[in-house]
This record gives C-alpha cells, structure tokens and sequence, in this order.
C-alpha cells in the first residue's frame, strides 16, 4: 500500500511538472508568435523594408538555436529551474527595453538577441525532463506541454493586437515584458528535475507510473555525443527540423503582413494566428496520443503532408474563409510534428542524452526559422508577393517526409543492461 501510494504521487506530480512546461511554452512561443502582429507597426514607424525588418526576428532564432546548445550540454547539471528562471529574467528584459527603442540596433540587440537566449534556454531542460518523469505516457505528456504553445498562440496575437491598436506597439511589448518574466519566473518554482528515488515494488505497483529508478538504465542511459552528432540518423532528423521551422516561420512572420496587403483588416488577420494557435492544442494533444497507438511515423508523415498541402493553398489563398481553412489545418500541421521531435529523439538517442542532442537539432530548427523568415521577406521586397514564399514554405515540407522515415534506430545507443526484478532487489 505504501509502494502504491509513493508511485502514484510520483506520477501524479510528474502532471505538475507538465502544467509548469505548458505555462512557460505558451509565454515563450505566444509572445514569439505575436512578431507578425508587430510587423507592420515597426515598418510604419521606422519605414525599414519587408527583409530587413524580418530580420530582427531571424537574428532572435539564430542566437535561439545557439543558446539552445549551450543549454543542452550544461542542463543535466545545472537542472531546469535555475535555467527557466533565467529565461523569465531574460524575456522580461528583452521586451521592457524594446520599447525604449529608437534604432534598427537597438532592436536587434534587445529582441535578437537577449530574447534570443531568453527562449533557447527553457525546451530543451523542460522536455528531457518530462521524459524523466514519463515512460508510457511520453508522448501525450510532452504534446499536453508543448499545446501551452497553442494556448500562447491564441492569446498573446490578439493581445498584442489590441494593445498595439489602444496604447501604441510600445506598450504592447512592455506589457509582454511585464506578463512574460513574471509568469514564467513563478512557474519555475515547481519545477524538479527528476523523480524521486523509489523501490522496485513501486514500479510493480503502478507499472505505468512516471519512470522511477527502475528505469534508469534506460532514461540516464548517455551515448557519446560525438558518436550522434556524427551518425546518419542525426543528420536526417536535423534537416528535417530545419525545413520545418523554415515553414512555420514563414507563416507566423509573414502571414498577417499578407493578408492585410489584400485589405483585411489587422484585427481579423490576428485572428488568423490565434485560430492557429487554438488547433495547434488540438494537433499537440492528439497527435501525442496518436503516435503513442500508432508510431511516430505515421504521425510525422500526415503532418508534415498536411502542412505542405494547406503551405500551396495559401499561396493562392485572397478570401477570409481560405485563410481561416488555412490556419486551421496548419494550426493542426505543425502542432502535431512538434511533440513527435522529442520522442524521435528520445527513442533513437535514448533519454540520458536528450537535452544535449535537442540542444543542437534546436539550433537547426531555429536556424530554418531565421533562413524562412528573413528569405520570405527578401521574395516579398523583390516580387511583391508572398507566393513564392508559400510555395517554398511547402517544398520544404515535402523534403522533411523522406528525411524522417529513412531515420534507422536505435542505432547509436550502446547496450543498455536489463533490469531484472531478482529476489534481491525485491
């Protein structure tokens, strides 16, 4: 009864630990999301073109992706709550001096780069430890976290929007600096970076409890990182990252910015992204599971089919309705793909080495944000049309399906040693 009673507290905290990721990916990925409804203020206001102003968001993905391995490699010891706590501090910075700015630098320096560092450091820590906390359940567990993205994607674009519309885009990102670095600060306190230490009769009484030690050969297994970074199925899987950040950056940055050149109006083409956002719960949370029932690659193979289908469709898209259709298929698209990284991850790296191997495929996902984003404006200043850019969005789409299906694994894990419930350890 008392073995019973400790495995299901530590399941039950372990949900704990999944509400404080879906807080601080909501904030993170929310506020990140809400560039686009900044897009065409900053323009007015400094008369900068389409490249050059996409380029500050660019910036911030690139010092993402830098920072995001740095964090990799040093998580396992610092653990995720000193991190996320520097992470609010960071965030909250960036925005409250942002709008002080008077200059392109200015910008770039407070969002590229200090929000750079302040959204590298929480997913990677947060994610390898839900994969601590989880066995089973991994893959719902970690698309319920990462659906707080949606959540942000709903709420802070049109936030944003009717503070940028009441009290000028200034005070708009202070008070995304007020919300984000006190928000995410006070999550960070329930934050643990592991399970407790429990017995084997624990693990026999609740067998699909949170991993306890039980399972630590398997989830601190470490494999050297020279032998993943150098492996085949590494390159596959960051490719195929980087094409789909190229995608979503494509639209989150751009997507407002077009349909308001069709004159509609900024209200409703906020709305886009927070509808977006609203299916991106769906896709998390459903895909998550679907994938636990039917594997990872089917699931990545529909979203990632999905995405590029609905990326065509909104090259040629001019009515509200077929950006409403749009945001509702890409909000589930890309949602779906997103949990599905981490598990891939876990399961062909194994979990010991997950934080530092996200570390560096986060550097190649923001690293295609930064490239779709910045080239997407490069195509509008040149063409004046997104269509091309949609179109490319698509395509790289298409290149991520291969990419995940030709991943073989486990194929760089060393021998993990059974465990064995023997007499002795009972």
């Amino acid at each position: 009864m008392v073995a019973s009673t400790k495995s299901i507290r530590t399941r039950y905290y372990g949900w704990v630990i999944v509400f404080a990721s879906l807080v601080a990916m909501a904030v993170t990925v929310g506020t990140l999301h809400s560039f686009g409804v900044f897009f065409k203020p900053l323009l007015a206001e400094f008369g900068w073109t389409r490249a050059t102003t996409a380029g500050i968001f660019s910036l911030s993905n690139v010092i993402q992706g830098v920072a995001a391995i740095a964090v990799g490699l040093v998580s396992n010891r610092i653990g995720p709550r000193k991190l996320v706590m520097l992470s609010a501090v960071l965030l909250g910075l960036s925005y409250a001096l942002g709008s002080w700015a008077m200059a392109l630098w200015q910008l770039y320096i407070y969002f590229g780069l200090l929000q750079g560092v302040g959204r590298g450091i929480p997913y990677n820590p947060l994610m390898a430890t839900i994969a601590r906390w989880f066995a089973t359940r991994r893959g719902l567990a970690m698309g319920v976290a990462l659906s707080g993205g949606g959540v942000g994607t709903i709420l802070f674009p049109m936030l944003g929007e009717r503070l940028i519309e009441d009290f000028g885009w200034r005070n708009a990102f202070l008070t995304f600096g007020i919300l984000s670095g006190v928000s995410v600060l006070g999550i960070s306190l329930l934050l643990k970076a592991r399970p407790p230490e429990t017995t084997a009769a624990d693990c026999e009484a609740e067998h699909d409890a949170a991993p306890t030690r039980c399972d630590a050969a398997q989830a601190e297994v470490e494999t050297p990182l020279r032998s993943i970074l150098s492996s085949h199925a590494f390159w596959l899987v960051a490719v195929a990252s980087f094409v789909s950040n190229l995608s979503i950056a494509v639209v989150f940055v751009h997507l407002v910015a077009y349909a308001t050149d069709l004159k509609i109006s900024a209200a409703i083409a906020a709305s886009f992204v927070s509808v977006t956002g609203l299916f991106n719960i769906v896709g998390k949370i459903g895909m998550g599971a679907f994938a636990d029932r039917y594997g990872l690659r089917w699931g990545m193979t529909i979203c990632f089919g999905l995405g590029a289908a609905v990326l065509f469709w909104l090259s040629a898209a001019s009515a509200v309705w077929m950006f409403y259709l749009f945001a509702v298929l890409f909000g589930v698209a890309y949602a779906g793909w997103m949990p599905l990284f981490p598990v891939l991850v876990g399961r062909i790296f194994g979990v010991g080495s997950m934080s530092a191997v996200l570390g560096f495929l986060t550097a190649a996902n923001m690293t295609g944000g930064a490239v779709g984003a910045y080239v997407a404006g490069y195509i509008f200043d040149s063409t004046h049309s997104y269509q091309l850019a949609f179109i490319m969005a698509g395509l790289a789409l298409v290149v991520a399906i291969p990419c995940q299906l030709l991943v073989k694994g486990p194929a760089v894990l060393p021998a993990i040693p059974e465990v064995r419930l023997t007499q002795e350890t009972r």
